[in-house]
């Protein structure tokens, strides 16, 4: 049994309803007057569910309770759903939707000090090292609690503003890691912007000589927020559920601003996925933004990361057609039609892909990746399926 249940009820709003800017939140939520549930097994809507912290964030509320405890002289309680929900930092929460109580002007959750400069790097990387040894201070839990709360993901990471003032994501190393994500990550984001893929503005910053991967958040304009919602959302899909593109375009020709140039865009991703091995291509790692009447469209690529095959089998997370996700270029090829392509364009698209992706070594030498890094990544990079891609 959930612990919460979201209900919209929208009988009263006609006002709203009649609004030109009027638009649904997701699928699932119709815009007509009437009362709305969550669909069948979920405690909330995906809309509002993205707004909600991931792994990260809800283990950074967890230890801010266990703290609360203990200080308290109290048993710990464990946390509801709408507790993870309203204790998201408003200034960073994802997408636009904000929340208060009834009654309140107040958007939950307020901060205290504002998100943190990105000069502070070098704090927040010492902060999330002692959390994740458990050695946090009730000081490491305030300054880090309101910039990584609203984060998804189960990797530390935190909001920022970067040094020309835009609010970004800094991820960080975990000591525990085999290679260094963050550097793999911006590899690829390299990658994928010369294969022609929109990604979200990127680098790679030495914090106390270790990396890590900053990204401008797309969900804003200034301070203007922009509507997002998770692959995940868009179809009604649960947490961990194994989803497919073809999905993914149905879902884009139905509420899309431009479905076919984002289904021949989201085709374009998935070879790019093929290619470099990122399997962990999960429906929450996929979202649209809102460009206003018209409606969704692809947001940039993120969460692009290149697995070595001893780790996880090439096997993506996301079916490439209706069924099967294996890494295969014979299934690109065949599940061309389902991205609005015929065999020539599909193909097209695969060569100009593994055209970039097959220069992967030289990218890591640039961006500072270590030769044994390399060699240890090659599996991810260097299969049968590249070398067919390149001579198509």
């Amino acid at each position: 049994m959930a612990d919460f249940e979201v209900h919209i009820d929208l009988t009263g709003e006609t006002r709203r309803l009649k609004d030109p800017d009027r638009f649904s939140l997701e699928p699932a939520l119709a815009l007509t007057r009437g009362a709305f549930a969550p669909p069948a097994g979920l405690a909330t809507f995906g809309s509002i569910g993205d707004s909600a912290p991931d792994t990260w964030g809800r283990r950074l509320m967890q230890r801010a309770e266990r703290r609360s405890a203990e200080r308290e002289a109290r048993a710990v309680r464990t946390l509801a759903e709408s507790d993870y929900l309203l204790g998201v930092a408003d200034e960073t929460r994802l997408g636009a939707l904000r929340f208060r109580r009834v009654g309140e002007e107040v958007f939950q959750a307020p901060i205290q000090n504002g998100v943190p400069a990105v000069i502070e790097l070098g704090r927040l990387l010492q902060i999330t090292e002692r959390i994740l040894r458990d050695e946090e201070t009730d000081e490491d839990l305030r300054l880090i609690f309101a910039p990584g709360s609203s984060l998804g993901g189960a990797r530390p990471k935190a909001s920022v503003v970067d040094q020309h003032g835009h609010l970004s994501i800094a991820k960080f190393p975990k000591e525990t890691d085999e290679y260094s994500m963050e550097t793999w990550e911006e590899i690829a984001l390299r990658l994928a912007d010369q294969a022609g893929i929109v990604t979200p503005r990127h680098e790679l910053i030495e914090v106390a000589g270790k990396a890590v991967m900053l990204s401008r958040r797309f969900d804003r304009n200034g301070v203007i927020r922009i509507p997002f919602l998770s692959a995940m959302a868009m179809m009604n899909a649960r947490d961990g559920e194994r989803g497919s593109y073809p999905e993914i375009v149905d879902a884009l020709a139905e509420h899309g601003a431009q479905g076919k140039t984002d289904a021949h865009a989201l085709y374009r991703r998935v070879v790019f996925n093929v290619l470099i091995s990122n399997v962990d291509d999960h429906l929450r790692n996929h979202g649209f933004l809102w460009l206003g009447k018209a409606g969704w469209s692809l947001s940039p690529a993120y969460d692009l990361n290149p697995v070595p095959t001893n780790l996880k089998a090439r096997v993506l997370t996301t079916n490439i057609d209706l069924d099967e996700g294996t890494c295969s270029l014979d299934l690109l090829e065949a599940a061309s039609g389902y991205f609005a392509l015929t065999l020539a364009q599909g193909r097209t698209i695969i060569k100009e892909v593994a055209t970039v992706t097959s220069t992967w070594r030289d990218t890591a030498k640039a961006v500072g990746a270590r030769n044994s890094e390399i060699n240890r990544m090659a599996s991810a990079f260097e299969h049968d399926d590249l070398k067919r891609a390149s001579v198509l």
